[in-house]
């Protein structure tokens, strides 16, 4: 018995049993070499060497081996079958294999995404659970949608936090609280509580907020706990059955005197006296504070925790009136219908779903929506302008948190006007009649009915407007749904993707940063299963590969017309002062494309989201990047502490958004000299690969948002400019540099399977005595003085990821390619060594002495183009040309930069490329 290691060649290791170490009775083979550790992240290997030598060789058979093969994580959700074979009696047996829940992908997958379909509440989750400091400034516990039934362990939370949200779980008794004295703001929304323990005084003395919002909670002697509660002043028990019981607000109103909200609306002063008037003794009240009495000392109807719901039982005992169910006119209609049917057929069944859908209509009782009522004039206004097109648009909003009413109205406005005039601090609903031009020249128009919730708005206003919407959507018929929590999301091409999204048909169109219809951020993808979303990601793989086939059907033309770019294409700049405190210095950017890095950062969340199905791995950056952050050296992890901070963004996010472009920036660049020594540098920077391919507008999702972040950026000292540069907002390192007088720097991505992944690994496991690609790039620009300075530093010193560095000077025949591992310099290509022509070096994402990827070849098309322009005519003009030919402009090209470092000129356009066109 033995492994044969081969490469495509030889053999290059047999590994005979008799050399085993410490085992020579069997070998187990994974997919590493058995000489080197396995990879962290997917280590199969060990644990299955801990089962065999757990069974042993006495016990070895096709049971035990079976066993083996069938422990976690040597079975996972990609295992199709275990074979077993025995040579000499030629026994052969395989079986289909299936790992059910918990159970990883594979080992590689199963820390970030495989969760068993319960948990407890361990002082490990707990730990590890995302903590952050919310809008109001609290501290808060996210342990949202981890199935957890049983209320335990909080003692682990250290008393650290004002607030806990445990949303989205199963938990059916709210009790076993230890005393935690800091807490105020409890959330329990969509869960199956039916009981409220005793005691929670004393273990939850500050509590002043609770959402029950969505549970099982049937009585109102159910709610009796809760008067021990002397702070609370907000509580939701919407769609809770209680809510259908009889003076169900006044009781909890007159029960709970400290109260100021109850669900989601002001308790007023006509309501106590209303409550005090009814449950007082004496009078007209008497009788229901006697009903209130029985109700008290009748036992709720629950179980014990862990029992199923009497979802039936709570249906049955339901009481049936007017505001909270069907009538008993509807009832009757519905049993006669019934009655009277011999079958169901194409008659009968229409009948029976009118009639179930006329009594639904009538059904709606108070506690399922946020009891905001819509003023008739509402409606009117609604009509006028949707069958007379009398006004251009109208605004809503909510009075007293309890009427919604029309705030104003605008005949006429234009639609510029119109977005400046929303409030950037408060909600509001609006009617705005569209009017738009399709590429037919046809003229349509939509009725938008925009839900407006601005990121900075107080959540209590964001949650009344958000519960209250249905009320008045229900009036609202035929208009296009817009929910909008930015400017960015009202912005007039944003809206009018939306309608060309939807072809101007639905009535409820996707969120602006949704409207790209990529591939794999589809509803049916996010509802899959773990393992069954990895076919569709190797399917993309596979479509993107043959949509890169699609370069050989594009002839390369070598632009001669692109030069000079439009106007307003060129790159604004921004000054970043190196004097100033990192926390702070970085504030010019934020203020100048602040909104712009949001709506990416939203993106990308929204894409990881739809692509993993949940929330958790956007948790897990969140919680475990931050960290990280600050482990960062100085002055970079003080200046993407205080990006965060100014924008708001997480500071993990920001941590990740910075760690992608050591890892994932693809480019071409070019030193070229012309005939007078002239020395030019210029690149494309693409970026974005496999992040959401749009089938509908052929764009990749990503890149379309980091074009607007891009930003030029003059770092100064004592009021002098050291060096220029262009970078997306919120990146602190430098991928695009000129130095005036001095040198001139850009950084391409190298493939290489000894990647950047593995160096951010490796620094997260401990291990730091490398440099960011990005942060080396910066502390070059900043101190080195000399080409040749800055050519020591980018070869010598240790990196975390493989790069070219394209480095142009300012003499004649300066200018190198420095290819780099992560550890040195393997090769640096001097000008003076490139074949056919010496006065121009051309780098993409690949060895220059090696053949590039036959479905990513921008060299040949390049050396191509700079062979026909010819050294003559070289300049500005014929190098921007160069970069804006196809296949070497292509879908993921963010920008051109241009730069002369005698002269100190520095230029850089935002680039897109118009179809026919490659994907890269």
């Amino acid at each position: 018995g033995c492994v044969i290691t081969r490469s495509r060649d030889a053999a290059i290791d047999v590994w005979e049993r008799s050399a085993a170490a410490n085992h020579t009775w069997y070998l187990l083979q994974t997919n590493y070499d058995h000489w080197k550790p396995p990879f962290v992240l997917d280590d199969r290997r060990t644990p299955g060497n801990k089962c065999m030598m757990a069974k042993g060789q006495a016990s070895m058979g096709f049971k035990e081996i079976f066993n083996v093969l069938s422990s976690i994580p040597v079975l996972n959700k990609l295992t199709t079958y275990t074979a077993l074979m025995r040579v000499d009696t030629g026994e052969y047996h395989s079986y289909r294999q299936t790992c059910k829940d918990p159970c990883p992908i594979c080992s590689l997958i199963c820390p970030l995404i495989a969760l068993p379909t319960s948990m407890k509440l361990t002082p490990e989750l707990i730990q590890n659970s995302v903590q952050t400091t919310n809008p109001l400034g609290d501290r808060e516990l996210d342990l949202r949608g981890y199935k957890v039934a049983l209320l335990e362990n909080l003692s682990a939370t250290l008393d650290q936090f004002d607030t806990i949200d445990l949303t989205d779980n199963e938990i059916r008794k709210l009790d076993g609280f230890p005393h935690l004295p800091r807490l105020a703001n409890l959330m329990l929304n969509n869960n199956k509580v039916m009981r409220i323990g005793d005691g929670l005084s004393s273990s939850l003395p500050r509590l002043s907020t609770l959402l029950l919002t969505n549970n099982c909670l049937q009585e109102l002697a159910d709610l009796e706990p809760l008067t021990a509660l002397k702070r609370l002043r907000f509580l939701s028990l919407l769609k809770n059955p209680v809510c259908s019981r009889r003076n169900y607000r006044l009781h909890v109103v007159h029960k709970l005197p400290s109260l100021r909200f109850l669900d989601f609306r002001r308790i007023t002063d006509a309501e106590r006296r209303q409550a005090a008037a009814l449950f007082t003794s004496g009078g007209v009240g008497d009788v229901a504070d006697k009903s209130a009495a029985s109700l008290k000392s009748k036992p709720a109807k629950t179980f014990t925790p862990g029992a199923p719901v009497p979802a039936a039982a709570a249906a049955a005992s339901a009481p049936v009136s007017a505001a909270g169910g069907p009538t008993s006119a509807d009832l009757l209609a519905v049993r006669e219908a019934i009655r009277r049917a011999n079958t169901l057929d194409e008659e009968t069944m229409p009948a029976l779903l009118r009639l179930a859908a006329e009594a639904a209509e009538r059904s709606r009782p108070d506690c399922m929506a946020s009891g905001v009522s819509v003023d008739p004039q509402v409606e009117e206004h609604f009509k006028a302008i949707k069958i007379g097109h009398r006004y251009r648009y109208i605004v809503f909003h909510i009075v007293n948190d309890s009427t919604i009413t029309t705030e104003r109205i605008v005949e006429e406005s234009s639609y510029e006007d119109f977005v400046d005039s929303l409030p950037r601090n408060d909600c509001r609903y609006i009617i705005y009649d569209y009017a738009y031009t399709l590429e037919d020249g046809g003229k349509r128009e939509k009725l938008l009915f925009i839900h407006w919730a601005p990121d900075v708005c107080k959540i209590r206003c964001k949650m009344i407007y958000a519960s209250s919407k249905d009320a008045i959507k229900h009036k609202l018929r035929g208009v296009v749904e817009i929910q909008a929590n930015d400017i960015s999301e009202v912005a007039e091409d944003c809206i009018r993707d939306r309608l060309k999204a939807a072809g101007a048909s639905g009535d409820k169109e996707p969120g602006c940063k949704l409207r790209f219809g990529v591939l794999f951020l589809s509803q049916s993808f996010a509802a899959m299963t773990c393992q069954s979303r990895l076919m569709p990601l190797l399917l993309l793989l596979l479509l993107a590969c043959l949509a890169a086939n699609s370069q050989a059907q594009i002839p390369t033309q070598c632009r001669s017309d692109a030069y000079p770019p439009p106007a307003d294409s060129e790159v604004d700049w921004v000054d970043v002062d190196l004097d100033e405190a990192p926390l702070t210095r970085w504030r010019n950017v934020v203020a100048h494309r602040g909104p712009q890095l949001r709506a990416l950062i939203a993106q990308f969340r929204i894409f990881v989201r739809n692509m993993t199905g949940s929330e958790l791995l956007i948790n897990l950056v969140d919680k475990d990047l931050t960290p990280l952050a600050h482990t960062l050296p100085q002055p970079f992890r003080d200046e993407i502490v205080g990006i965060a901070n100014m924008t708001g963004i997480p500071l993990g996010e920001v941590t990740l958004y910075n760690i992608f472009y050591e890892i994932f920036t693809v480019c071409t660049s070019i030193v070229a000299e012309d005939q007078k020594g002239v020395l030019y540098h210029a690149r494309n920077l693409d970026f974005g690969l496999f992040l959401g391919w749009d089938l509908a507008n052929s764009t990749w999702l990503i890149t379309e948002y980091l074009r607007p972040a891009i930003v030029n950026i003059r770092f100064k000292k004592s009021g002098q400019t050291v060096f220029m540069s262009t970078n997306f907002a919120g990146y602190v390192g430098i991928l695009t540099a000129l130095k005036p007088g001095r040198f001139s720097l850009t950084m391409n991505e190298r493939f290489n399977a000894d990647g950047g992944y593995i160096g951010v690994i490796e620094w997260i496991l401990g291990k730091r005595d490398a440099v960011w690609m990005g942060f080396l790039t910066r502390s070059v620009m900043e101190t080195a003085d000399s080409y040749a300075q800055a050519k020591q530093m980018l070869t010598s010193t240790k990196m975390l990821a493989p790069a070219y560095f394209i480095l142009g000077g300012n003499s004649t025949m300066q200018g190198c390619i420095i290819t780099r591992s992560r550890d040195d310099a393997i090769d640096v290509w001097e000008r003076s060594a490139a074949a056919n022509h010496t006065w121009y070096l051309l780098q993409t994402n690949y060895d220059h002495w090696k053949p590039p990827f036959v479905l990513d070849d921008r060299r040949t098309p390049g050396n191509k183009c700079m062979m026909a322009k010819g050294q003559a005519s070289m300049g500005f003009k014929e190098i921007f040309n160069v970069l804006s030919s196809i296949p070497v402009l292509n879908k993921l090209t963010t920008y051109t930069a241009l730069m002369r470092v005698d002269t100190g000129e520095y230029h850089s356009y935002r680039q897109t490329c118009k179809d026919p066109c490659a994907p890269w």
